[in-house]
């Protein structure tokens, strides 16, 4: 039982860098399509601000909906 949660762990880490990295990357590169007339009339901490807080989003939702998958799948 030990070892299957230490699995589940290391698992959950490296599925939440991996996921969090995927989402990052895309939203990075949306960001970056956007035209140029939006930065001038959107103040910058404004973007930066959504940008960071849905990351810090997706940072905490993704572990949890793993670790609850995970728990479903092996019965840890």
């Amino acid at each position: 039982m030990v070892v299957a949660r230490y699995l589940a762990s290391i698992a959950l880490a490296i599925g939440s860098l991996y996921s969090s990295r995927a989402v990052f990357l895309t939203m990075l590169s949306k960001v970056l399509r956007w035209p140029l007339e939006l930065f001038d009339t959107t103040p910058l901490g404004r973007i930066v601000s959504r940008f960071s807080k849905d990351i810090d989003t997706c940072d905490t939702v993704i572990p949890s909906v793993l670790l609850q998958f995970l728990n479903t799948c092996f019965g840890c």
